[in-house]
């Protein structure tokens, strides 16, 4: 066999070709390209105000060169944290995979730059990997399919989040897969006032080997209230309640529609995605914690929209008796509470007019015959019936009493006690019996139901019973001046002159001389209002004037 050598005088011009095609190979020039374009394209995020010198290098190399999707920066040197005023630097990696190579190559990049010992948690070793896998089959076989899914989903958790402490700066940089972040949201967490959190037990699923819980991520998923977070209590306060399931589920509906009904143009009907979602995730043997979310749910319903007809309450009642689990006390509350102010709001910018009146008439049957509906369900066959206080004659006295859109009430009449139009209120003849049961424990009733009751006769003009109710309850030896100063300042805003008369010269100088009442800045506004309008020539109430003067000093 021969061999055919090249000749010498060939080899310069062999290795000129090859080392000019070897400059740009054309395999290698296309893709040169694309890579730099992909590195100019991708965004780098706005540095916070007076940043330190080093994190600008440290974003660039986490996004241009790792590779890391959607990066953020959270500047948490001004709220309170375990681990001191810290940066986090966030971003989102393809795979668990993705994430385990760029910490590797973050960390080596890190120590050679500035020199530093980079402190690590979440990355996890192949043979780490393969025990806890082997762990996982291993219980789900033990405890039967049924707890197969749940390792898996825990077990999916594994090398999704990774957190180094650069030592540089008091920098972070957190590494996590699109559905951890998605759970964490760890950007919510530290740029909004978190809701408050009650933990009365510990979850035994969050101290499962599987999904690693250590010192830095879990500071670094606290609240500045220092009250610990967990991924699905950020989903619970989002009303996040397609990704969780069982009473979590129930009560992320509930959330979901409280935040979304902050926006004035939200509609809310039976046929909405959250309501249908609701239903079809009850659980088919409820328990007393489930009939409870279930009621706030319908109750938090009707609070919020007025296309839920009443009928829907007495449904949940009579579910709730058949499934043996008997109403409350409270939950007779909740319920008279959304019969109370159902459809108020309506009636609120109108006129009382003959019309509305009716309509009033209308809508008053309506909750009388839904109020007897539950009366005949939740009564007790031994006997024995629920306790009838004053919050349950509060909210019937609410029932039967509307505000219309002339109605005075004691916020508008303290802010400015100037006569308007005549007052008028919806109220409905029914309520004249609930009347005489407050008017009989009037020195008994809170200062909400009190103001409540004097709104209302004021707006009805039942002026010997309002005088009636207000000299009993300042009879008593301590009185609240800001129940005086309401009542005074809406039987001004009237501009019933004869009624202010009667508050001049009986009903407030009988206090001023037994020291029951002092002469406050917003009584001495509305004192100064009414005697300009009975007293314009300055006449009388010389005394009263002087009074005035001397605390004005």
């Amino acid at each position: 066999m021969r061999l055919f050598l090249i000749k010498p005088r060939y080899i310069p011009a062999v290795k000129q070709w090859t080392r000019a095609f070897a400059q740009i190979p054309w395999y290698v020039d296309e893709g040169a390209e694309q890579v730099a374009k992909h590195r100019i394209e991708m965004p780098i995020p706005d540095m916070p105000s007076d940043p330190p010198s080093k994190l600008e290098p440290i974003t660039k190399y986490v996004v241009q060169d790792l590779g890391l999707m959607d990066t953020q920066i959270i500047d948490g040197r001004d709220r309170e944290t375990a681990l001191g005023p810290a940066i986090m630097i966030v971003g989102t990696g393809k795979s668990n995979r993705h994430l385990g190579n760029a910490a590797a190559q973050l960390l080596n990049w890190l120590k050679k730059e500035y020199n530093v010992a980079v402190d690590t948690e979440g990355i996890l070793t192949a043979n780490f990997i393969k025990t806890q896998s082997r762990r996982a089959q291993r219980r789900a076989r033990q405890q039967g399919l049924g707890e197969q899914q749940a390792w898996v989903e825990a077990f999916a958790k594994v090398g999704s989040w990774v957190v180094l402490n650069t030592n540089v700066d008091n920098i972070y940089v957190h590494l996590l897969t699109q559905d951890r972040r998605r759970g964490l949201d760890l950007e919510h967490l530290w740029t909004h006032e978190p809701l408050p959190q009650k933990q009365d037990s510990f979850d035994e699923q969050y101290f499962s080997p599987a999904q690693m819980p250590s010192g830095r991520r879990q500071f670094h998923t606290v609240a500045p209230r220092n009250a610990m977070v967990s991924e699905s209590s950020q989903s619970l306060m989002k009303g996040d309640y397609k990704t969780l399931t069982g009473d979590e589920s129930l009560v992320a509906h509930i959330n979901h529609v409280l935040l979304a009904a902050r926006d004035p143009n939200y509609e809310l009907t039976e046929s909405s995605p959250v309501v249908t979602s609701f239903f079809e995730s009850w659980p088919t043997l409820p328990s007393r914690e489930q009939w409870k979310l279930r009621l706030y749910f319908i109750v938090t319903i009707f609070l919020i929209s007025n296309d839920f007809p009443l009928r829907k309450l007495v449904d949940h009642i009579r579910l709730q008796q058949a499934s043996g689990y008997m109403v409350d006390q409270e939950d007779l509350e909740q319920i008279f509470c959304a019969i109370a102010y159902y459809r108020q709001a309506e009636f609120a910018t109108k006129r009382c007019t003959p019309e509305t009146k009716a309509q009033w008439t209308e809508l008053c049957n309506e909750k009388s015959k839904t109020v007897i509906n539950i009366h005949n369900i939740v009564f007790r066959s031994n006997g024995t019936s629920l306790l009838v206080n004053n919050r349950l004659i509060t909210l019937l006295f609410r029932m039967y009493a509307g505000p219309s859109a002339t109605s005075v009430d004691p916020q508008t009449a303290l802010e400015d006690p100037t006569p308007g139009p005549r007052p008028a209120m919806f109220v409905d003849s029914r309520l004249a019996a609930i009347q005489m049961i407050l008017e009989d424990s009037s020195q008994l009733l809170d200062s909400r139901t009190l103001m409540l009751v004097l709104t209302t006769l004021i707006n009805g003009h039942t002026w010997s019973t309002f005088w009636r109710i207000l000299d009993s309850v300042t009879g008593i030896a301590n009185v609240d001046e800001r129940i005086i100063e309401a009542a005074v300042a809406m039987v001004v805003k009237t501009g019933n002159e004869v009624q202010i008369r009667y508050a001049l010269d009986r009903f407030l100088p009988s206090l001023l001389l037994q020291n029951k009442a002092s002469v406050t800045p917003a009584l001495t506004r509305t004192l100064n209002i009414s005697l300009e309008i009975v007293d314009s020539e300055r006449k009388a109430y010389r005394a009263l004037r002087q009074v005035i003067a001397n605390n004005q000093k």
